[in-house]
């Protein structure tokens, strides 16, 4: 614990030990002696890897999911009215950053990567008519934002598109907004 005192964090993995002594050696290239870190030996984040819930240039989200704009998340909030959540949207790629922007309750569809069966047709249904839910925001390339999507991403899909309409005249990049209805 003494040895991480002071030293800066370079990865999303936190690690306890010595600091890596070189070339070859602690946790260097050749991985001797040391635990591997998700950057690499010299802890160089590589290019597009997240820096934080709060990217520059406007937009939120990413990595598989649609990029939310504070645009986008405006318009939410403004028309939320009485639903328990704000929006329901593929992957926590997409829904964290709208979490953390807004504090307020997501649907994380398909999971942490947007490839769990969850929530089904049904149940994402079932929020629809009781007035849970207002809105969903398909990604680009579909409901699974990785490998997998699946049946279940495909019947999840069609059912928002023929229960919803566009939402025109909101940005988002990589998506498709949806107000949807029973």
């Amino acid at each position: 614990s003494v040895a991480t005192v002071g030293r800066p964090l370079t990865s999303s993995n936190v690690l306890a030990g010595p600091s890596q002594v070189g070339e070859g050696g602690m946790g260097g290239p050749s991985g001797v002696g040391g635990p591997p870190t998700s950057f690499g030996a010299a802890g160089a984040r590589p290019a597009g890897a997240p820096t934080g819930a709060r990217p520059t240039g406007g937009g939120m989200g990413g990595g598989g999911g649609a990029t939310v704009s504070t645009a986008l998340i405006r318009y939410l909030e403004a028309n939320q009215g009485s639903a328990k959540y704000l929006v329901a949207a593929t992957s926590s790629h997409t829904t964290a950053p709208i979490i953390i922007a807004t504090g307020k309750a997501v649907v994380t569809i398909g999971g942490f990567s947007g490839t769990d069966p969850a929530p089904t047709v049904s149940q994402l249904a079932a929020m629809v008519a009781n007035g849970e839910l207002r809105y969903v925001l398909l990604s680009g390339g579909g409901m699974g934002g990785g490998p997998g999507g699946g049946s279940s991403s495909s019947a999840l899909q069609a059912w928002v598109k023929q229960h919803g309409t566009v939402v025109t005249g909101v940005s988002t990049s990589g998506g498709t907004l949806y107000r949807v209805r029973a």
